[in-house]
């Protein structure tokens, strides 16, 4: 027994150390882990503190498929952390387990590290398959979706071909009891984790990890970074995506008034068709996106915040204005319809229109029309390209892809919204 537990300890040390190397973004969330090898129920569990495998399991898959099959155990495990999968009271842990199963192995598979046998795999694939095509991507609040709309016998089918590791030491789950129903709701909220685990603490720690990796994840692994950034968004970093979407692009146009026509003709007389001097281009002209900002009037965003955010919007599209190039900046107010839109040219123009700018409406919330609007004007040549939503994220979202960037700014502390997966979230603090 001490042989197969060194051994098992040897295997695990080596995986890390090949996951280190493979994924280098990893290594300090990795490293925040305290992995361990142990005679436990299943093949694996973690708390968010500790992260323990099956000393005999993990020697039997090195046996049969290879040391890659206990790196899939260990970046399934670092991955429901960096989801902050196991900090989250739910009432039903039926469907939650499966569903952010699901999440997990999406991105596994899709990094090449899959587990189970032929036939588990195409289960998997299928099921991603259906949930892009109803949801468009995948994210844990698609995939609950998803989940909730199956029978109770398709959900047990699932489980095995998605189940990876136990979830008994999660959040709320000392009893180890048994799981809900499949045809209950999820609600999802943070509690008290069990004794001996300050859940308040990781989840800060993991959220705070995850925000790190974004930037350094790149474009490495685009399923991975966009999942992160449903899961803990980018806090008051508002600015730096206006400018993101601000970005310059050149357009080389010829210069009249450095032209000479005399050499000009003179080169096509006497040689032909050899002009003595080319037309000279340049490319100092610039041009900018047109950006729109929508305002969510339902009542839930309140008018002297909106101000000052809008105001620092126009200030940071009037800092990025050249000589060659102005600024157009679209403010639309939107409850159920569109109540109100301000277009902006000029300082003036946005002086007078916050010298008086009101709220209007307050009715419900939904943000189709803005969508549908901002579309429309797309269509018809409007240069569109970028749209920032100031709401509290609570309403009716659409389901189209729009053929603009969409940053959803939520103010305040709003952790249950899920916004769609075509839009950035950023959280600001009012």
């Amino acid at each position: 027994m001490d042989e197969i537990n060194e051994l098992s300890k040897e295997i695990l040390d080596h995986a890390l150390k090949e996951l280190s190397l493979e994924f280098s973004y990893l290594v300090y969330p990795l490293g925040l882990l305290d992995f361990c090898v142990g005679d436990i129920d299943g093949l694996a569990y973690t708390n968010g503190k500790i992260a323990c495998l099956n000393t005999k399991e993990i020697v039997m898959a090195t046996a049969e498929k290879g040391i890659k099959e206990v790196g899939v155990t260990v970046l399934h495990l670092l991955l429901h952390c960096i989801f902050l999968h196991p900090f989250k009271q739910v009432e039903n842990r039926f469907i939650y387990d499966l569903a952010v199963d699901i999440s997990v192995g999406y991105v596994l598979d899709g990094l090449g590290y899959s587990h189970g046998e032929r036939r588990d795999k195409e289960v998997r694939k299928s099921t991603y398959k259906a949930i892009i095509d109803l949801f468009g991507n995948i994210n844990d609040r698609f995939c609950i979706d998803y989940c909730k709309g199956l029978k109770k016998e398709n959900v047990e089918q699932l489980y095995s071909a998605f189940k990876v590791c136990n979830h008994d030491n999660w959040l709320g789950r000392k009893d180890g009891g048994e799981a809900n129903s499949p045809n209950s709701d999820v609600n999802i909220s943070f509690g008290d984790m069990q004794e001996g685990v300050d859940d308040e603490s990781l989840n800060d720690v993991w959220g705070a990890v995850a925000k790190t990796l974004i930037p350094r994840i790149g474009k490495l692994n685009p399923n991975l970074k966009r999942m992160i950034s449903v899961t803990v968004g980018e806090v008051g970093n508002y600015k730096s995506f206006l400018k993101s979407f601000l970005r310059r692009r050149e357009r080389i146009k010829p210069s009249d008034e450095e032209f000479d026509y005399i050499y000009y003709y003179l080169g096509l007389k006497n040689y032909g068709n050899v002009p003595l001097i080319e037309n000279l281009e340049y490319s100092d002209r610039r041009e900018f996106s047109d950006i729109a900002v929508a305002v969510d009037t339902s009542g839930s965003t309140d008018g002297e915040p909106i101000k000052k955010l809008l105001q620092e919007v126009f200030s940071l599209v009037k800092s990025m204005e050249t000589e060659s190039k102005k600024y157009r900046l679209r403010i639309i107010q939107c409850d159920l319809k569109i109540q109100r839109e301000d277009l902006i040219t000029s300082a003036d123009d946005f002086a007078k229109t916050l010298k008086n700018y009101k709220l209007e409406g307050g009715g419900g919330t939904d943000f189709c029309p803005v969508f549908e609007y901002l579309t429309s004007l797309k269509k018809k040549g409007e240069k569109i390209e970028g749209l920032i939503y100031f709401t509290d994220g609570v309403g009716v979202y659409p389901r189209e892809v729009p053929p603009f960037k969409t940053c959803f700014a939520i103010l305040g502390d709003n952790e249950g919204v899920n916004v769609p997966h075509f839009a950035y979230r950023i959280n600001i603090e009012e």
